[in-house]
């Protein structure tokens, strides 16, 4: 027994492997190397020498002397600028182990790059073009010595440089530098000379044939471009067109191609034959008078062939018509080549379609049973008819997909079905008479829509409703008085309002409709008055009038709640148990019952949302900042809209309040329970106006977040 209780006190001491005064217990994490532990400096070393899980430039501790110096690369060109150093354990993009860059955006320049004509320091030496003795050769021009100032050099006497010398100039192509008035800018004249440079003597000129038609203009012709002219001769009127001189054919073209001062006479080789037409539909009849030249003269047509020139209508390929006349003057009327005749096609089984094997074009239907429809699939069942469309259902939820080529008469497969309205063949779960999932980026009912969350309410009794963009009402929590499992089915909402144990919303129409608790008649509402908005307090409702914008309410009365509404026109509603705010044009919060929540309202003008409960409330001023009033736990703490703002949105219970920011961020204060809100970005939020705790937020998607104190309102949020 002795030894059973000394055995029991022996303590064993940590060990210390590698005597650096640290165990294992002690956090060394690495107990073999005694440089290693958690009074050790950190170090560029790629290591975690003080066992922080930090590894060197992660590590706020890091000893930065053992760091490296680098150099900012902004545009990657493998240096960087020396006014720009910065130390780092290693290399990443961005960094360069070398300096010296005299241009950092501009990834053509730095100290290797070679030097080119054009007033920039591409190597980054401090000297430019010429005076650096690595200029890059093949960036230098070719200038040529232009002697006679005419702006043209001479192509065998050259420099390289990178601006022109003095008397040098860009062009080498003069043929005579020793005089001004021989270059390429020149004009010919004849004097047997090349002034224009061209290789060429005196063309241009009257006495030149320019066009290579052995003539020229005038006079005594003296030289021509086609060197295989037998002789030369003048007369040429148009010395830039080898078609047309003395020598050419006249053509029906509006030119003079013969050079005799006429155009298109009756003698030119392409003129044509034209006939009297009487109709004026371009055809005279057989036998009419004809003339011949260029173009038609008036009351004259292209052709003969018309069997009737008394009317425009009917000539040679005119159109033909079931109409019993020969409009195509082909000697048949009514034969099948009319252009309105019918396909007509036989009906045996009296359908309405045919049998597309004996398709018959013809103005007037064969004897018997002919339609002009065809495509029939069994012309002996008149069950069987092309208007019966088959479309493959891959998914089995016996609706086909919309974008496949449907079957007609009978199914390609023992899977096609009639219906071809599935926008997601490959889901079962998505077809029209499926029910969409709120906010999940998907369509299941094929209405081309994700429903999203519009609006959320909460009442003080653990139960919460939302409207979705469908205009359908969803509620859940606890259900004491059926303002949960009661609530309407369908869409065609507008607003919802929540209250203790009873609920409204506001339709389509603007009549509103309420289900749950109605011992004070708060779920009987006006039958005769049009609504745009809804709030509700414990055992009341009010909602803002469509035709005056004023608010109207009903329910039990304490403290005026019913009968002391404001003869103000309101833009937005709010409820409580004890009384009711609204938002005037002004931005002024116009307020009527009892109790903090609605007696300490501020005043001020410029509200832009507000939110109230029990015994407190809160309002978004113009400039995006909160004030608060109530209660305590809501009033401390309110953040600073200069500091965390603006914000665009408020909540507010009880037990604390909430914003959402114009980056869509939330912040809560006050309770715990709220302060643990979700993380993302949000659009409208809503707290529960009780002691306990809970608030849901609608993202930027459209989804749902609750949060908070334990209960039905976020243990059965959809």
């Amino acid at each position: 027994m002795v030894a059973l209780l000394l055995s029991a006190c022996l303590v064993v001491a940590p060990v210390d492997g590698d005597g650096d005064g640290y165990s294992r217990e002690d956090g060394d994490c690495d107990d073999v190397r005694s440089d290693i532990h958690p009074g050790a400096v950190e170090i560029c070393d790629d290591i975690d020498n003080d066992c922080d899980d930090l590894i060197d430039d992660e590590d706020a501790g890091l000893d930065w002397s053992t760091a490296p110096s680098w150099f900012i690369d902004t545009d990657g060109d493998g240096y960087g600028t020396d006014d720009q150093p910065t130390r780092a354990c290693f290399w990443a993009s961005g960094l360069s182990e070398t300096g010296g860059d005299c241009d950092d955006g501009d990834s053509t320049v730095h100290p290797s790059a070679d030097e080119l004509c054009g007033g920039g320091d591409e190597d980054c030496d401090g000297l430019l073009d010429a005076a650096d003795d690595s200029l890059s050769a093949a960036s230098m021009m070719d200038w040529y010595r232009d002697a006679d100032g005419d702006g043209y050099g001479d192509p065998e006497v050259s420099v390289a440089d990178c601006e022109a010398p003095a008397g040098h100039v860009a062009d080498g192509s003069d043929c005579n530098d020793a005089d001004a008035y021989q270059s390429p800018a020149a004009g010919e004249w004849v004097d047997s000379i090349d002034n224009d440079c061209d290789g060429l003597i005196d063309n241009h000129t009257s006495v030149f044939d320019d066009d290579g038609d052995c003539r020229c203009e005038e006079g005594e012709c003296i030289g021509s471009v086609n060197t295989g002219c037998s002789g030369l001769a003048d007369g040429d009127c148009d010395d830039d067109d080898e078609a047309i001189s003395p020598d050419a054919d006249e053509y029906c073209d509006a030119l003079d191609n013969d050079c005799d001062g006429e155009t298109d006479e009756a003698d030119a080789v392409d003129v044509e034959s034209w006939y009297w037409d009487v109709d004026g539909d371009g055809y005279g009849a057989d036998g009419a008078a004809s003339v011949a030249q260029c173009t038609a003269p008036a009351g004259y047509g292209v052709a003969t062939g018309d069997c009737d020139d008394g009317s425009a209508a009917i000539y040679p390929g005119a159109a033909e018509q079931c109409d019993s006349t020969d409009s195509d003057c082909d000697g048949t009327t009514d034969d099948g080549d009319e252009e309105d005749a019918p396909t007509w096609y036989s009906d045996s089984d009296d359908d309405g379609y045919g049998d597309d094997s004996t398709a018959v074009v013809d103005c007037t239907s064969p004897p018997g049973d002919w339609v002009t429809e065809g495509g029939d699939c069994d012309d002996g069942d008149p069950s069987q008819d092309p208007s019966q469309l088959w479309y493959p259902d891959q998914d089995g939820d016996s609706y086909g997909d919309m974008d496949a080529t449907p079957a007609t008469c009978e199914p390609d497969a023992s899977t096609d079905v009639p219906d071809g309205t599935d926008c997601d063949d490959g889901d079962a779960g998505t077809h029209p008479d499926a029910e969409e999932v709120r906010a999940d980026g998907l369509d299941q009912d094929c209405d081309g829509l994700d429903v999203t969350w519009e609006k959320i309410v909460i009442n003080d009794d653990d139960a919460a409703c939302g409207l979705d963009s469908s205009g359908s009402i969803y509620c859940w929590g606890d259900d004491d008085d059926g303002e949960v499992k009661d609530a309407p089915s369908g869409d065609g909402y507008l607003d919802v309002a929540l209250g203790t144990d009873h609920a409204c919303a506001v339709a389509f129409d603007g009549y509103v409709e309420c289900w749950g608790e109605d011992t004070y008649d708060q779920a009987w509402p006006p039958t005769t008055v049009r609504f745009t908005a809804l709030a509700a307090g414990g055992r009341s409702t009010c909602g803002i009038r469509q035709d005056t914008s004023r608010a109207l309410c009903w329910g039990e009365d304490d403290d005026s709640i019913v009968t002391g509404e404001p003869s103000y026109s309101l833009t937005a509603i709010e409820g409580s148990r004890y009384g009711y705010c609204g938002l005037d044009s002004s931005g002024r919060l116009r307020c009527w019952g009892g109790g903090d929540g609605v007696t300490e309202a501020p005043s001020s003008t410029g509200f832009t949302d507000f939110s109230m409960d029990y015994y407190s409330g809160c309002a978004l001023d113009g400039s995006g900042d909160v004030a608060c009033w109530g209660d305590d736990a809501l009033t401390d703490d309110v953040p600073d809209g200069g500091k965390y703002g603006p914000f665009v949105a408020v909540g507010s219970s009880i037990r604390g309040g909430c914003v959402i920011d114009s980056s869509a961020r939330l912040l809560c204060w006050g309770s715990s329970y709220l302060t643990s809100e979700p993380s993302g970005s949000y659009e409208a939020l809503v707290l529960a106006p009780d002691s306990y705790t809970q608030a849901c937020a609608i993202d930027t998607s459209g989804g749902l977040s609750c949060w908070g104190y334990s209960g039905n309102v976020i243990s059965d949020a959809p």
